[in-house]
Formats: structure tokens, sequence, C-alpha cells
């Protein structure tokens, strides 16, 4: 790009966001008058308030209290609450939690009194939202259960999957995973009524949906759902909730593959720098540090955990704070400061009994056994090791979780269990011990030494008999990857015989001026193929389906084009039927498919002859329809079918291919193309594309530049497909005439 261009780019750039700016001002304007000459219209008064806060947050800020204040001299109650309810929520859009509380406190105090209908049921589930933010779990659970009590009494059925969401988000922080889900996919029922208007609720459940069953250990189900959360994010454009389900994915990754993890995370911490997002910031750095703990990079680790508390006391997260706090002790008593780990530990277990988190009580027990351990309090080591077991079965046994069998599944805490167990068998030992138990030790040792070398021999032997099976596995992987690269090498020579048969592209462009080719093969090599050849003022344009893909569609594709391009040449007046009819000849004989023997491998095309003189199209096909698109016309498709019988492929020597002549007019469009667009599997149900949709997406894009059209259809592609595998070839020609 030229510097030139580079500058016209910039000023495009400031041109549109100013005009941005300029109509979310413009809108901020007009409602403000609208508000003025109504100024107890309460829906005026609510988009008046949503308009300004996106505009500029602070400035929102600002005007709430100078509203709340003039409704307080004039004392109308209902007015009052409102004004309350959107100072403390742009409190709350700011990140002040601490002082959007009694905001909010006093809205829902003055709207309950008043029975209010309109606002009530928004600012208990916004409140809701931010006391499970700040770990107040039981208040969060209150005002939600009493803003879907509302909703489901008005009928709100978006508003009630919003608060489904937050209950779900609960749920999934205190354990009890089976609500948690239970509400989320009642959640998504309403979702998929809605999904095209608002993708990110469903992006958001996705997540949440991942969430849960990441907490359960089942990694493959929570990686299938944040996959389909990034798919409705990305369509809904939400930064910080982009950002939550790649932090998820770290997660998912932490303990498997830390490289993986770390790269989701710097993913999300970008995008949640971007957005402003503090409480995000302190989840991800937090994450990330656990995991350059794991890799032995301690100051790196230390510093992240430093760096999440900052953010989490920024915006008064109390689990998160528990968390970091957690974190920041446990890696103090490691590195022998114990007194001072075992401060920050009991702070974090203070503020995790004030939360009621079973969660994070069970983590501060755990750390709190350890570090009396490591100051030689063993009493209460022992003390809190009993503490952390009996959390242990709460987490467990809770009354939410009555399906003892289904929670065995879910939870997967053995490993934790027996660990505790270990620790209390310890403790008690070391509480008990007697002179006559330390000698029994010192007996225990030295027989453990005894045991240990005889172990440490065993495996000496054991590792130099490892080293030469492992020494023949190598030599025999080298055989095998040698083999490989031969093979490889010999399919990817058998490309470029293919790509030499195949339409060299600029040929084919000048042949077609306006024009485009989207091939994609499956593998290397391919069955499907396009093939062009000009017999004076006729010009042939084909699309062909061999079958199978790979190496034997490869194969097919070779024999079908020369076929193609000997037949052709020996034709003195041009007919599709005709051509087709003798390559079905020609095949079968080379095949030996004339009789019931030999191999029955067949080819599907669509084959078209131009004549550019008289403006007639003849085409034949077989089982490989074409469509055509005039540019007088409505934007209806035409679809010009096919005989139901393949080019080879068996032994019936009657067969009949039909031409059909039809008359073009300049700016005209046809379409020639295999069947692998529409077989293709993906969006977010996993479903098959369909030739009625790619029909559809033809109908869309046939007004448009011709050559644009090919990456159109690549990027539509693309985005269908996702993370599925290519199931076909694929091969699409459009041409205007």
């Amino acid at each position: 790009m030229t510097r030139y261009s580079i500058c016209l780019f910039t000023i495009f750039l400031l041109f549109t966001s100013e005009q941005i700016c300029f109509a979310q001002k413009s809108k901020a304007d007009s409602l403000t008058q609208v508000l003025a000459k109504n100024p107890n219209d309460r829906k005026v008064r609510r988009q008046y308030y949503f308009a300004i806060r996106k505009l500029n947050a602070d400035s929102a800020l600002t005007i709430c209290k100078e509203r709340l204040a003039a409704a307080e001299k004039t004392g109308d109650p209902i007015t009052i609450g409102d004004w309350s309810y959107y100072t403390g929520n742009a409190l709350d859009h700011l990140q002040k939690n601490e002082e959007a509380k009694p905001y909010y406190d006093k809205a829902i105090s003055i709207l309950k009194t008043q029975r209010d209908t309109f606002s009530l049921d928004d600012a208990q589930n916004t409140y809701g939202y931010l006391l499970l933010r700040t770990g107040e779990y039981k208040p969060a659970l209150k005002n939600f259960q009493e803003a879907l009590a509302f909703r489901e009494y008005t009928n709100d059925t978006v508003g009630k999957a919003t608060v489904l969401l937050n209950m779900g988000l609960l749920y999934n922080s205190i354990g009890d995973y089976t609500q948690a889900l239970d509400l989320y996919f009642k959640c998504v029922a309403i979702a998929e009524l809605f999904e095209d208007k608002d993708p990110g609720l469903m992006g958001k459940l996705m997540n949440n949906i991942g969430s849960v069953y990441m907490n359960q250990k089942k990694d493959e189900d929570a990686l299938k759902f944040f996959r389909k959360s990034i798919y409705y994010k990305s369509k809904a454009d939400n930064k910080k909730d982009l950002a939550s389900t790649y932090n998820n994915i770290g997660s998912l990754y932490m303990n498997s593959n830390p490289d993986s993890a770390l790269f989701y995370f710097d993913i999300a911490m970008k995008l949640r720098e971007e957005a402003g997002d503090k409480r995000g910031l302190g989840i991800v750095h937090k994450n990330k540090g656990e995991v350059l703990l794991s890799l032995g990079k301690r100051k790196e680790a230390k510093n992240e955990f430093e760096l999440s508390l900052k953010y989490r006391e920024e915006v008064k997260d109390k689990a998160g704070i528990a968390s970091s706090l957690f974190a920041l002790g446990a890696m103090a008593v490691e590195d022998g400061a114990a007194s001072s780990g075992l401060a920050m530990i009991l702070r974090g277990d203070s503020i995790a009994k004030a939360i009621g988190s079973l969660s994070h009580r069970l983590q501060g027990a755990i750390d709190l056994s350890k570090a009396y351990r490591a100051l030689g309090k063993y009493s209460d080591a022992l003390f809190h090791a009993d503490v952390a077991l009996s959390l242990k079965d709460s987490l467990l046994n809770d009354e939410s979780n009555r399906h003892s069998e289904e929670m065995r599944a879910r939870y997967d805490m053995d490993q934790q269990a027996r660990e505790l167990e270990q620790l209390k068998i310890e403790q008690r030992e070391i509480a008990l011990k007697s002179e006559a138990q330390q000698n029994f030790y010192k007996l225990l040792i030295i027989s453990g030494i005894v045991v240990i070398v005889l172990i440490v021999a065993f495996f000496l032997i054991r590792q130099r008999e490892n080293r030469k099976a492992q020494q023949r596995l190598q030599f025999a992987f080298d055989q095998i990857e040698s083999k490989n690269r031969d093979i490889t090498d010999s399919i990817r020579y058998a490309k470029r015989i293919q790509q030499a048969i195949l339409p060299v592209d600029d040929a084919f462009r000048v042949a077609f001026p306006g024009s485009f080719v989207f091939y994609r093969p499956k593998d290397i090599v391919s069955g499907d193929f396009y093939w062009y050849h000009q017999q004076d003022e006729i010009k042939l344009v084909a699309v062909a389906d061999c079958t199978g893909h790979g190496v034997p569609g490869a194969f097919m594709s070779v024999l079908c084009s020369s076929q193609l391009t000997a037949v052709s040449a020996e034709q003195k007046e041009v007919s599709p039927a005709t051509i087709l009819k003798r390559i079905d000849d020609g095949i079968r004989a080379q095949l030996h498919q004339d009789a019931n023997v030999g191999m029955r491998d067949s080819m599907d095309i669509a084959l078209c002859a131009w004549n550019e003189q008289t403006r007639t199209l003849t085409y034949a096909g077989a089982n490989r329809p074409i469509i055509l698109f005039r540019k007088s016309g409505d934007g209806n498709f035409e679809l010009i079918k096919p005989v139901k019988v393949s080019v080879g492929g068996d032994n019936d020597t009657n067969k009949q291919f039909v031409e059909h002549k039809i008359a073009l007019e300049p700016g005209d469009v046809f379409y020639l193309f295999s069947d692998g667009f529409a077989d293709q599997f993906g969006g977010p149900k996993g479903k098959k594309f369909k030739s009625n949709q790619f029909r559809n997406v033809l109908s869309e894009i046939a007004g448009q530049d011709i050559i644009a059209q090919g990456q159109q259809l690549a990027d539509i592609f693309d985005d269908w497909k996702g993370q599925f595998e290519q199931v076909d070839d694929i091969c699409v020609i459009g041409v205007r005439v």
C-alpha cells in the first residue's frame, strides 16, 4: 500500500468515526428534547439514559446525579426510583461497585413500594449481577428470584432468559453444577427463538455451559461449547464477552498444553484491555500466573498474581480477591515465607467465609493446613485438614446435588479427597508421635532406603532396556516416516500432473474475462476438475465430479479430462450431448465396464458450449445442473436440470444425453458446480449446507462483481465449515456473458 493510499484510508477512518459519534450525539440530543417535552415518559427516559451512557459513561453519571437531585426536590417517587437505578447502573458500568450499591438499594426499595411494573425487574436483575460479581451470593440470588418471578408473571420471554443466564452463573460459581446446567439449557430453549436478533445471548450461554463442563473435567464437551460461543460472540462483536471464552479455552489447556493456554490468555488479555474490563483482567492474570508457576517461572507467576489482586481489589471482586490471595499465600509458603503466606491465606479465607463460597473455603482450608504444617503448628494443620474434608463432603452432598450418582460423575474429586485424607493421617501421626514412634520411624526410614536402592537399581536396568527398545522403535518410526515422505512426494507429483492437465487460469480468464473459479480440493489431488476448450468460435467449459477424491479421484479426473479434450477436437459441429455420449463409450471401454466386470467408476458433469456470435449457450449434463440468472429478471434463478445418469460406471449402452439451447443477453450469468459445497457440514449445529441454501447464496451475490463473487463464496464456505473437516472436493465456476 502506498503512502497516498494509507493517508486516504486514515482520512476515511477518521471521517467514519466522526460520523458515528455525530450520529450518537444527535440521537442523544433528540432524546433530550423529547424528554424535556415529556418528562414523565419512562420509555423515553430509559432510552435517553442508555444513549448518553453509550456516548460517554462519565458524563452519563453526572447527568444522572443531576436529574436525581432534581427529582428529589419535586418528591416524585417513581422518578426518584428511576434515576436512582440509572445512577447505580452508571457507577456499575464504570466498575465502581461499592458506590453503586446504595443507589441500587434505594431504587429497588422505592420501586417495590410503588409496585412498579416498568423498571423494578431490570434493577433487580442488574443489581443481582453486580452482587454476583462481588461474591455476595445470597442477596444476588434473592434479587434474581424476584426478577424472574416478575418476568414470568408478565410473560417477558427475553427478560426471563437473561435472569436464567445470571442464575446459572451463580450456581456454577458456588459449585452446584447440576442446577447451573438445568438453568442454562432452559435458557437455550428461549435463546434459540431469538438467535438471529441477539447472537450475543446464545454466545454467553454456550460459554457458560462450556465452563460448567470444564469444571466437571469434561474437556471435549467444554471445548465444543466454547467454539460455538466464539461463533456467536463474533457475530455480536462484543470484545468483553469474546475475551471470556478465550480465557476459558486457555483454562482448558492449562494442564495439558501450557503454551496453548498462554496463547489464549494473551488473546483474552488484549481484548479485555481494549474493553477496559478490570474484573476480567483480574481473572486472566490469575490464570496466566498459574500456568507460569507450573512451568517453574515463579518470579513471572508472582507478578501475574499481584496484578490479578490489584485489578480485583479495584472492582471489589471479593471471590476473585480471595482466589488471588490464596495463590500468593501458597507461593510464599512454598518459598519459605510461611508467616507472610499464612497472613494472606487467612485474609482470603475470611473473605470466602463472608461470601459463602464453598469452593473458595475448600481452597482456603487446604492452603491453611499446608501453611500451619510449614510453621510446625501441627494441631492447627490437622484442624484445617478436617475442615477441608468436611467442605469437600458439603460440595458433594449439598441439598441442590441430591442425585449422588450423577454428582460423582460431575465432580471428579476423588484425587483431592485422597490427598486430603493422606494429609490428615500425616498430621495425626506427627501430633501423636512419641519416643517409641520415633524409633519406629528410624527403622522404617532405613527399610525405606533399602527399598529405594533396590527400586533405583531396578529402574536403572529397566531404563537401559527401554533405551534399546526406544532405539528399535525410533528406527521403525524413521522407516515409516521415510515411506510416508515417499508416498507424499508421489502424491504431490500426481498433483503436478493433474494441474498440468487443468486449464491455465490466465488462459481461462482470457476466454471468459467475466468469470471466477472457486476450486478447493479436499486432499492434495482432486476428483473434481474444471475444463476449457475452444473450437473455432465455440468456447467449451465444464465442471466435473469424478468418483471419489484424493488419488483415486485424481486418476479418474485425468482420464476424463483427456477424453474431453480428445473427443472435442474430433468434433466438426460441437454438440455437448454428443461429446458426453462419446466419452461415456470411451470410459466404459477403457475400464471394461461393458461387461459385469471391471471398475464402476464414473463422472458427473455439466458441459456448456458458448457461441458468442449467436449468443447461444448449449448445455448437456450428467447428474450436474447449471444455474442461470437473468440481468433483466427479478433475481430469481433458472435451474437447468441434467439427465439422471453418470458418464461411465455401468454397462448401459443406450444412454441419451439431452441438450438445452439457451439464448443469453449481455449481463446474464450462468454457474457450473460440483456437489462439494452443498454437502459440507458446518454451522452452529454441524449440519449440511444443502443445495437450497447454496442456490440462495448465488441469488444474493449474482448481481455483484463477478470476480469478487469467487472470494465471497470462499469466505462463506470457510465461515460455515469452521472447525469441521472438509468432506469433499469443491469446484464452482461463474461466467457473466
